[in-house]
């Protein structure tokens, strides 16, 4: 740049006020060529240095990969590595992996457990804190006997009267209508002897469901006894509106409540269109449970779901392709047919005693600390029982479905795919899946595939996220992954980097961890695999994994 002298179209002093602001703003130009020039230099020395220490780095890694061909042990050292340093690196960051799932259950802070059989082929676990429940279902398959993890939700709990009931029971007193009974809004008039029932409730919230309309009266609820906890519900509306719920007390010690009901007669607030002394003493009922004979005017625990957070249906705790004689299935029932059967009943243990599922016991919610639920199957293919199968699922305060799982093979068959966990996450809650090393994907539902590349099998768990559900997550993890993701074995296996599959589908996505491919099993050969899956609701969820 040159500096150029303003010529005689001002006076002499006007040009050498002119030459004098040009002379300092070129001054500035000056200095900062100056600096610029001297930036460039550094950055050229410190390319130059850093390319000198690239190329040293890569001489030493050439030398150590050359001299190393030879060497056993550096051979083994590296492992599937190019380098024992990116070896050593990588285990460094697989070493401080996240367990989502010790993360949920560090928040969930339940203190009551319940299964309940909801028919022959279907049964639910909840675990609660007296206000937030999470429940896993089970379901019987169609073509097999195998008892498959199913729907998995969360929502908010508290405990329904629900008046499912036979005539005959001592803890119903009064007269009923009988032509009522044929329907599920049952209601009686009797003041006199008078009606109504008793129940019991664990936990801190009882609600009362009923039918309300013009014709209704009022109901005189009292806890443990105690006059002074008396609460009157109105069973009047102006207008009919069904299955509405009230609450007869909040805020209770947690703990089994008493709660005795007496039907008191017309609301003096509003008399019944139908004329004084009529009114009608609603009570919502569910006759389909009749067929289980089961106990009138019980306070059944209810798990209302705000959240479906896993799909019904797909395999979760283990699927395998197996081929045999010419035929290749899933085990269990995938695509119809029937290939795990029970060698022994389904067993149920709760705190220790031992459940009869066919029991008329199982009508109602069995509460629990600590369940145990186990099935003893053969897996059979071609008429041929090929193996053995064991799983046990688990359950405690801790909020999770733990299992454990051993499969035996008695004839010498193939597992052409298969895998031991898969998280199918329910697509109108979560779209995104996050590692332990807290890489993400997130799903773009058009059936694409994609790989964990970096965790291979190495890191043992995920959680589904979404934005659009903040206080919602669900983890999984693989325990045991030396036996569950056969580390230590070298047969029947993907490439390492495949191992962690994210199928994008279009209904919804499936975190895979992939542990069998063309896996020859030969009689006597056990594999043993167990993992975990937790779901709750948590307040800002998405933002404590992430």
């Amino acid at each position: 740049m040159r500096r150029h002298i303003i010529g005689g179209l001002w006076n002499r002093r006007e040009r050498i006020g002119v030459n004098a602001n040009f002379e300092y703003l070129f001054e500035g130009v000056i200095r900062i060529s100056i600096l610029s020039d001297r930036a460039e230099h550094v950055l050229k020395e410190a390319q130059r240095v850093n390319n000198q220490n690239l190329n040293v780095q890569k001489q030493l890694d050439d030398f150590v990969a050359n001299s190393g061909t030879s060497d056993i042990e550096v051979v083994q050292a590296r492992g599937e590595h190019d380098l024992l340093n990116h070896r050593l690196n990588h285990a460094d960051l697989i070493s401080q992996q996240t367990d989502f799932t010790q993360i949920v259950k560090d928040r969930i802070g339940f203190n009551r457990g319940s299964i309940k059989k909801i028919d022959n082929t279907m049964f639910e676990v909840s675990l609660d804190n007296g206000m937030k429940n999470s429940t896993y279902r089970f379901t019987e398959d169609l073509n097999d006997d195998f008892r498959k993890l199913t729907k998995v939700y969360v929502g908010d709990l508290y405990d329904f009267i629900v008046s499912e009931f036979d005539a005959g029971e001592s803890d119903i007193t009064g007269n009923w209508n009988g032509s009522s009974k044929n329907g599920n809004n049952w209601y009686t008039q009797d003041t006199s002897s008078p009606s109504g029932f008793t129940g019991y409730v664990t936990g801190e919230k009882i609600n009362f469901m009923s039918m309300i309309d013009n014709r209704g009266g009022i109901w005189e609820f009292i806890l443990n006894d105690d006059p002074g906890t008396s609460k009157k519900i109105s069973v009047y509306s102006s207008s009919a509106k069904y299955n509405v719920t009230q609450t007869i007390a909040d805020n209770l010690p947690y703990r089994e409540h008493k709660v005795t009901a007496v039907f008191k007669g017309d609301d003096p607030n509003n008399a019944p269109s139908t004329g004084v002394g009529t009114a009608r003493g609603w009570m919502y009922t569910n006759p389909s449970e009749d067929a289980y004979n089961t106990l009138s005017g019980v306070m059944e625990i209810g798990s209302s779901e705000t959240k479906r957070l896993l799909v019904d249906g797909s395999n979760k705790e283990f699927a395998f392709n197996a081929k045999y004689n010419g035929q290749e299935h899933w085990l269990p029932e995938h695509s119809g047919v029937g290939t795990v059967f029970y060698d022994t009943p389904l067993e149920i243990y709760s705190d220790g005693r031992k459940i009869d599922y066919l029991s008329s016991e199982f009508t109602h919610s069995i509460f629990f600390s600590e369940l145990r639920v186990t099935q003893k199957c053969v897996c059979r293919i071609s008429n041929t029982n090929i193996a053995n199968l064991k799983i046990t699922h688990t359950f405690n305060m801790d909020g999770a479905c733990a299992y454990s799982a051993e499969l035996k093979a008695i004839e010498s068959f193939e597992i052409t795919d298969g895998y031991p966990l898969m998280m199918p996450l329910a697509n109108e809650t979560f779209d995104t899946v996050i590692s332990g090393l807290h890489n993400k994907k997130i799903s773009r539902y058009d059936g694409s595939l994609s790989y964990f590349e970096l965790e291979e099998d190495k890191v043992s768990s995920y959680a589904g996220v979404d934005k659009k559900s903040l206080d919602f997550i669900v983890a999984c993890k693989i325990e045991a992954p030396i036996k569950s993701m056969r580390l230590k074995d070298f047969d029947g296996h993907k490439p390492q980097e495949q191992k962690m599959l994210f199928n994008e589908r279009e209904d919804f996505p499936k975190l895979y961890y992939h542990s069998m491919f063309n896996k020859s099993m030969t009689i006597g050969e056990v594999y043993n695999w167990s993992a975990q899956i937790v779901a709750a609701e948590i307040k800002d969820g998405y933002g404590i994994i992430n």
